[in-house]
């Protein structure tokens, strides 16, 4: 029986031809977004869960509750970890880790890597496992090194590392460390993507023994393994009074709290601020599974509205089955194993179209996704393929089912034994309301996205290329006055052939994750307060063009100047500090010299906080009671290139390698700047990729139903034409039909999509207030693409033979 039913559906399919492959290529575009965005929604929710015990790992976060304020931080300090393994029996192990970018060689040979300090437990918290050499000496030797499998590569080739040197720079000078073993790969979904893992011994090369014993300031993110018993309830209430016996010199009872956040919760968790490890947007992962379940239910829609728009071409073969016995049930059943086995060659063909879009795809999504056919993914592919085929066959084949056999015999249905054109289009409306809400959604992103880039940061970004000049260790002073003189050498070399403008030096150039975070106590108000701070020359704000609303920058040569600084309004008007005036108190050593506007050197997520720019930051930082390096503040050498982007690089580079044996690791300014942007344009790719899917298959349903309303009325087309109606005629009685429908699609898509992007525009302090013209366009698109697939069809009925229609009649 089965055999039979799907021999006749294969038949059926065959000779479906246009309307056969309509519902193919509906169906599989569907299912390659479905399972391309499937992926990529996995990756992301079993972020770093591929670890061993990983309900076990916590990470320390710490909390300072100061003058009413809260200050909420994923990075520590260096003394917690080892307090609490070694006064918290539960505590099975514990690991902290700090990152950085150093300088490493080989031979003559320089580059840069991420390097993990890290405690000699890193590697039994967490799986990389050492596929060549041992781990044995990383616990015991502050000299030996575990690397990555493509740094092994990268610098060894196919030689083998173990035992080799690799040279690091650590506290300004070349330190060799041997590599005793190769680690797998971090997977791309794991935020731990070092290059090299270094013995925390040697964070004394790093840090000063007392940054490494302070409780105020932090440096490190910190992680505990539980027992067995993970008795986590029972750790935060032991903690409470252990914590404050530690700190109670420093803090009151309660201004102090240490909490455990578990690791498989850090990457989409956006309520806890942002460490050393990426966090995505929680929020993105459940947008792309609307997305994909919507697809679904348009493919299936699609699927519905064209088995019934052909239903009358099969009621010959309805009526024999009845007619011979077959229940209701048989043909319900036949008609359901027809729609899963269409399914199946969809799923099977979307499933390729996945694997040839998948490079692509990981491009858009900067992602290293593959599709195995695992137990697991062959198991999804199965239930997807039942899914789809149940649910887009049920409705056909119940419409089918209930056909008079006497009638169908003859090959006719009437209009009782079909569904009603209201339950059609209603289909068809729900399909173009989702199609105009994506339309809109897709504008309005695609506006708000190029806001963002093309937006007046109030500073000059294009063409400008900045190069770290890296020394861990090496005190910053001392790196500060090296960068210096480095920069006056590349301007003597490059500036006279017209490379490049004037080189300028910052502790911290645009696009970077965050500036210094200088706090301290407001002796006016009796609160803690913070502002932003960068070191600067007198060169930064001429190459950057920022404005300066009043006063002058700094000048060349001019010592009073290590006592001034340049401050943006919103300092001047938050603290109500004017020009030639001196900071409050602790800083009360520096005067303002001038007043910027208020340029956006932050993320346009946010508002513009306090700044100051200073000549000498040292000074100033040594003054604050509290500070954060949310990015490194390593000198930047900052310089303007001339059009010929490829020469400009090839001079800095030939001086740079002259000059320093620092790695030559340059980036674009503006490209560090669109960066931050990156989560809402990814975003808004895969929304406009869903969007051209979802109006190309709600135009194969309106195409399914003019083909049903074209079945029944063959015969009053004829009697029209008959009567002297011409085909532009019949066009505009088609169209005239589906006004109404588009128009009620678009009143009902238009106020949720702008609700919709009111909320996803609530992140950014810095928006659009969507236009009307916007939702105009999605409505004329909307319009626009539904005309001519009904013009389409209903000019291929109006070319009709009318005798024919009505001698069938």
């Amino acid at each position: 029986m089965f055999y039979n039913y799907i021999k006749t559906g294969w038949r059926s399919f065959s000779r479906g031809g246009l309307y056969s492959a309509i519902n193919l290529i509906g169906l599989s575009l569907g299912t390659a977004v479905v399972i391309l965005l499937s992926s990529f929604i996995k990756d992301e929710w079993t972020f770093d869960n591929f670890h061993p015990d990983t309900d076990r790992i916590y990470r320390v976060w710490v909390k300072e509750y100061v003058d009413g304020d809260i200050f909420f931080n994923t990075v520590t300090p260096f003394i917690i970890g080892p307090q609490l393994e070694a006064h918290l029996p539960e505590i099975e192990a514990m690991s902290r880790y700090a990152t950085n970018t150093s300088p490493i060689r080989l031979n003559e040979n320089t580059s840069s890597g991420v390097v993990f300090l890290a405690d000699s437990s890193f590697i039994d918290i967490f799986h990389f496992p050492v596929i060549r050499g041992e781990a044995g000496s990383f616990h015991s030797d502050p000299f030996s090194i575990l690397i990555s499998n493509r740094t092994a590569r990268k610098y060894f080739g196919p030689k083998d590392p173990i035992g080799q040197t690799l040279e690091i720079q650590m506290d300004g000078q070349w330190i060799g460390f041997q590599v005793k073993g190769v680690t797998e790969d971090p997977p791309s979904n794991s935020g731990f993507q070092f290059d090299i893992l270094m013995p925390m011994e040697n964070a004394d090369r790093l840090f000063s023994s007392q940054a490494q014993n302070s409780w105020t300031n932090v440096y490190v993110e910190t992680f505990i393994k539980l027992d067995q018993q993970n008795n986590l309830a029972g750790l935060e209430q032991k903690v409470v009074p252990f914590i404050d016996n530690q700190v109670e010199d420093i803090y009151e009872p309660g201004e102090y709290e240490v909490g455990f956040q578990p690791l498989s919760d850090i990457h989409l968790n956006n309520d806890f601020p942002v460490g050393i490890l990426p966090v995505s947007d929680g929020r993105y992962p459940f947008i792309l599974a609307a997305v994909a379940v919507l697809i679904l239910i348009l493919a299936g829609i699609n699927f519905t509205t064209i088995a019934i728009g052909r239903s009358l071409k099969r009621a010959r073969e309805v009526g024999v089955r009845k007619t011979s016995g077959a229940t209701k049930w048989q043909l319900m059943l036949q008609f359901w194993s027809e729609a899963i086995l269409t399914t199946l060659v969809s799923v099977l063909l979307g499933l390729g179209i996945a694997y040839l879009l998948l490079p692509t795809f990981n491009r858009l999504a900067e992602k290293s996704l593959t599709l195995p056919l695992t137990f697991y993914n062959l198991l999804f592919l199965i239930v997807l393929t039942l899914l789809i085929g149940f649910f887009a066959g049920i409705y056909p084949s119940l419409v089918l089912a209930k056909v008079n056999p006497v009638q169908s015999l003859r090959g006719i249905v009437d209009g009782s034994q079909i569904p009603k054109n209201l339950i059609l289009r209603s289909l068809i409306g729900f399909q173009f309301s989702l199609s105009v809400i994506l339309i809109c959604c897709t504008l309005i992103m695609k506006k708000q996205i190029n806001y963002l880039q093309n937006a007046n940061l109030g500073f000059a970004k294009d063409q400008i290329v900045s190069i770290p000049y890296s020394k861990p260790g090496t005190r910053l002073s001392q790196v500060m006055e090296e960068a210096n003189q480095k920069a006056r050498l590349m301007e003597n070399q490059l500036m006279p052939g017209g490379d490049i403008s004037e080189v300028t030096i910052s502790n911290h150039s645009f696009g970077s994750p965050g500036w210094t975070t200088l706090g301290f106590t407001d002796k006016n108000t009796q609160s803690f307060q913070s502002f932003n701070a960068n070191g600067i020359d007198e060169k930064f704000i001429p190459i950057y063009e920022i404005n300066i609303l009043e006063g002058r920058n700094f000048e060349k040569d001019n010592l009073a100047d290590k006592k001034s600084v340049i401050v943006n309004e919103a300092f001047s008007k938050q603290f109500k500090i004017k020009l030639n005036e001196n900071l409050p108190e602790p800083f009360q050593e520096f005067r303002v010299i001038g007043i910027t506007d208020d340029f956006k050197y932050q993320s346009l997520h946010q508002e513009v906080e306090p700044l100051v720019l200073s000549a000498d930051p040292i000074p100033l930082i040594q003054a604050a009671s509290d500070v954060m390096f949310a990015d490194s503040p390593t000198p930047k050498l900052s310089m303007r290139i001339t059009e010929d982007v490829a020469g400009s690089l090839l001079g800095i580079e030939t001086v740079w390698k002259s000059i320093t044996e620092l790695p030559f690791d340059f980036y674009f300014v503006d490209e560090r700047v669109d960066r931050q942007y990156q989560a809402e344009h990814k975003l808004g790719v895969v929304i406009t990729m869903a969007t051209i899917l979802a109006i190309l298959i709600a135009c194969l349903g309106l195409f399914g139903m003019i083909t049903l309303m074209v079945a029944r009325k063959s015969r009053e087309i004829a009697i029209r034409k008959v009567l002297g109606a011409d085909v532009f005629n019949i066009v505009v009685y088609f169209n005239q039909k589906f006004t109404l429908l588009i128009a009620i699609a678009c009143l009902i898509a238009i106020p949720l999509s702008l609700f919709v992007m009111n909320k996803w525009l609530e992140d950014f302090a810095y928006r659009i207030n969507p236009p009307w013209w916007l939702f105009v366009l999605a409505a004329f698109i909307a319009f626009l693409l539904a005309g001519l697939t009904i013009s389409f069809q209903s000019i291929r009925a109006a070319l009709v033979n009318p005798v024919k229609s009505i001698h069938a009649e």
